[in-house]
């Protein structure tokens, strides 16, 4: 049973955190729009950073999956939901930030 509430207490923080960072992301943008300026953040992207966020891309929910054998239990659907979850959330980023 704690199990069930540890696993659901995690996804409301994670869902929050990320609610708040976009929101974030979002007020920051409007107020660039609103002051004559683009919407592109101050980034300078190149190809170490891409190599970076490609490899954190496949190998953090490799490690999420990889952590119950670690301990020596099996991965749950909650495993796979969570990886699924962390590759959607960074290829959503890769997206908006490498055109």
């Amino acid at each position: 049973m704690w199990i069930v509430i540890l696993t659901t207490a995690t996804t409301i923080i994670l869902i929050a955190a990320g609610t708040i960072i976009f929101v974030k992301n979002k007020i920051r943008i409007r107020r660039a729009l609103a002051a004559g300026g683009n919407s592109a953040l101050p980034i300078e992207l190149n190809w170490t950073k891409g190599l970076r966020h490609t490899i954190t891309m496949y190998l953090a929910p490799v490690i999420i999956l990889a952590l119950p054998f670690v301990s020596g239990h099996k991965p749950t659907i909650n495993d796979f939901f969570q990886a699924a979850t962390i590759y959607l959330a960074i290829n959503y980023l890769k997206m908006i930030y490498w055109k």
